[in-house]
Protein backbone atom coordinates (compact mmCIF):
# COMPACT_ATOMS: atom_id res chain seq x y z
CA UNK A 1 0.00 0.00 0.00
CA UNK A 2 1.05 4.01 -0.90
CA UNK A 3 -1.28 5.83 1.65
CA UNK A 4 -1.58 9.65 0.36
CA UNK A 5 0.12 8.85 -3.04
CA UNK A 6 -3.01 10.13 -5.19
CA UNK A 7 -5.84 11.75 -3.42
CA UNK A 8 -8.52 9.97 -1.96
CA UNK A 9 -11.39 9.65 -4.25
CA UNK A 10 -13.03 6.44 -6.35
CA UNK A 11 -10.62 4.98 -8.81
CA UNK A 12 -11.56 1.93 -10.99
CA UNK A 13 -9.74 2.94 -14.27
CA UNK A 14 -6.03 2.00 -14.15
CA UNK A 15 -3.31 0.44 -16.62
CA UNK A 16 0.02 -1.00 -15.62
CA UNK A 17 2.64 -0.20 -18.89
CA UNK A 18 5.36 -2.22 -17.68
CA UNK A 19 7.30 -1.23 -20.56
CA UNK A 20 7.49 2.32 -19.47
CA UNK A 21 7.60 1.72 -15.69
CA UNK A 22 4.28 3.67 -15.01
CA UNK A 23 1.11 3.07 -13.54
CA UNK A 24 -2.31 5.36 -15.08
CA UNK A 25 -5.18 5.55 -12.96
CA UNK A 26 -8.13 7.83 -13.95
CA UNK A 27 -10.73 9.16 -11.57
CA UNK A 28 -13.96 7.75 -11.12
CA UNK A 29 -15.41 10.99 -9.19
CA UNK A 30 -12.72 12.77 -7.68
CA UNK A 31 -13.58 15.93 -5.39
CA UNK A 32 -12.56 18.47 -7.55
CA UNK A 33 -13.35 17.20 -10.78
CA UNK A 34 -16.52 18.31 -12.59
CA UNK A 35 -17.57 15.16 -15.10
CA UNK A 36 -19.00 16.89 -17.72
CA UNK A 37 -15.91 18.92 -17.72
CA UNK A 38 -13.16 17.17 -17.28
CA UNK A 39 -11.78 14.23 -15.04
CA UNK A 40 -8.31 13.99 -13.62
CA UNK A 41 -6.05 11.06 -13.80
CA UNK A 42 -2.26 10.48 -12.36
CA UNK A 43 1.13 8.90 -13.80
CA UNK A 44 2.80 6.91 -10.99
CA UNK A 45 6.38 5.85 -11.82
CA UNK A 46 7.07 2.27 -11.10
CA UNK A 47 10.84 2.03 -9.00
CA UNK A 48 12.00 -0.85 -7.42
CA UNK A 49 9.93 -1.35 -4.53
CA UNK A 50 7.91 1.80 -4.34
CA UNK A 51 5.73 4.24 -6.97
CA UNK A 52 6.04 8.04 -6.68
CA UNK A 53 4.11 10.47 -8.43
CA UNK A 54 5.29 11.50 -11.98
CA UNK A 55 2.66 13.45 -13.40
CA UNK A 56 -1.37 14.35 -13.44
CA UNK A 57 -3.30 14.65 -16.74
CA UNK A 58 -6.79 15.80 -17.94
CA UNK A 59 -9.31 14.70 -20.16
CA UNK A 60 -11.87 16.74 -21.19
CA UNK A 61 -14.70 15.33 -21.52
CA UNK A 62 -16.56 18.62 -23.25
CA UNK A 63 -14.96 17.37 -26.66
CA UNK A 64 -16.83 13.98 -25.60
CA UNK A 65 -19.70 15.36 -25.35
CA UNK A 66 -19.19 17.86 -28.47
CA UNK A 67 -18.54 14.31 -30.22
CA UNK A 68 -21.58 13.53 -29.50
CA UNK A 69 -23.81 16.32 -30.84
CA UNK A 70 -23.52 18.57 -28.08
CA UNK A 71 -25.75 15.88 -25.26
CA UNK A 72 -24.47 16.35 -21.63
CA UNK A 73 -22.14 13.87 -20.98
CA UNK A 74 -21.33 13.10 -17.10
CA UNK A 75 -17.78 10.98 -17.80
CA UNK A 76 -16.97 8.12 -14.90
CA UNK A 77 -14.18 6.29 -16.30
CA UNK A 78 -15.22 2.66 -15.32
CA UNK A 79 -11.68 0.94 -17.33
CA UNK A 80 -8.42 2.16 -18.89
CA UNK A 81 -6.08 0.38 -21.78
CA UNK A 82 -3.48 1.58 -23.99
CA UNK A 83 -3.49 -0.01 -27.66
CA UNK A 84 0.40 -0.57 -27.80
CA UNK A 85 0.27 -0.59 -31.29
CA UNK A 86 -1.74 2.70 -32.35
CA UNK A 87 0.10 4.23 -28.26
CA UNK A 88 -3.93 5.07 -28.00
CA UNK A 89 -5.65 5.29 -24.64
CA UNK A 90 -9.06 3.65 -24.59
CA UNK A 91 -11.62 4.46 -21.74
CA UNK A 92 -14.53 3.10 -20.60
CA UNK A 93 -18.01 4.98 -18.91
CA UNK A 94 -20.23 2.41 -17.72
CA UNK A 95 -22.42 4.59 -16.34
CA UNK A 96 -23.38 6.31 -20.23
CA UNK A 97 -21.90 3.23 -22.15
CA UNK A 98 -19.13 5.02 -23.93
CA UNK A 99 -15.65 3.67 -25.29
CA UNK A 100 -13.48 7.08 -25.45
CA UNK A 101 -10.59 7.01 -27.81
CA UNK A 102 -7.69 9.41 -27.14
CA UNK A 103 -4.38 9.95 -28.29
CA UNK A 104 -1.10 10.09 -26.45
CA UNK A 105 -1.31 13.41 -24.64
CA UNK A 106 -5.15 12.57 -23.89
CA UNK A 107 -6.75 14.48 -26.51
CA UNK A 108 -10.27 12.65 -27.71
CA UNK A 109 -9.86 11.56 -31.09
CA UNK A 110 -13.39 9.25 -31.31
CA UNK A 111 -16.23 8.63 -28.64
CA UNK A 112 -18.90 5.74 -29.63
CA UNK A 113 -21.75 4.62 -28.00
CA UNK A 114 -22.08 0.87 -26.70
CA UNK A 115 -25.34 -1.16 -27.64
CA UNK A 116 -26.60 -1.41 -23.76
CA UNK A 117 -27.68 -5.27 -24.87
CA UNK A 118 -24.35 -5.92 -25.36
CA UNK A 119 -23.06 -3.49 -22.94
CA UNK A 120 -25.02 -4.10 -19.69
CA UNK A 121 -22.21 -3.15 -17.28
CA UNK A 122 -19.26 -2.37 -18.73
CA UNK A 123 -16.28 -2.33 -16.34
CA UNK A 124 -12.80 -4.35 -17.72
CA UNK A 125 -10.61 -3.83 -20.92
CA UNK A 126 -7.55 -5.46 -22.35
CA UNK A 127 -5.69 -5.80 -25.66
CA UNK A 128 -4.34 -8.98 -26.72
CA UNK A 129 -0.52 -9.18 -28.86
CA UNK A 130 -2.88 -9.16 -32.46
CA UNK A 131 -4.49 -6.36 -31.19
CA UNK A 132 -7.75 -7.56 -30.44
CA UNK A 133 -9.99 -5.58 -28.00
CA UNK A 134 -11.53 -7.49 -24.72
CA UNK A 135 -14.74 -6.14 -22.98
CA UNK A 136 -15.93 -7.35 -19.89
CA UNK A 137 -19.41 -6.39 -18.63
CA UNK A 138 -19.73 -7.02 -14.89
CA UNK A 139 -23.17 -9.72 -14.15
CA UNK A 140 -25.61 -6.38 -13.02
CA UNK A 141 -28.86 -7.56 -13.66
CA UNK A 142 -28.12 -10.12 -16.32
CA UNK A 143 -27.58 -13.86 -15.58
CA UNK A 144 -23.87 -13.54 -15.90
CA UNK A 145 -20.77 -11.94 -16.72
CA UNK A 146 -19.19 -11.73 -20.24
CA UNK A 147 -16.28 -11.31 -21.86
CA UNK A 148 -16.44 -9.80 -25.49
CA UNK A 149 -13.78 -9.74 -28.25
CA UNK A 150 -13.42 -7.47 -31.19
CA UNK A 151 -10.52 -8.71 -33.69
CA UNK A 152 -8.51 -5.64 -35.05
CA UNK A 153 -9.40 -5.21 -38.58
CA UNK A 154 -6.34 -3.76 -40.80
CA UNK A 155 -8.32 -0.91 -42.96
CA UNK A 156 -4.56 -0.54 -45.21
CA UNK A 157 -4.36 -1.72 -48.67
Amino acid sequence: EFPGLIPKAEYEAMFANTAAGKIYVLCKSCKGDNPSKSVTGYILKINDTSLQMESDFQVNTKEVSALLGGAKVVFRPSALALNNFTNEWYILSSVNKLLVITDEQWKIKQVLKLDPVLFSQPEGMAFDNKQSLYISNERGQAQSATVLKFGHQNNSK
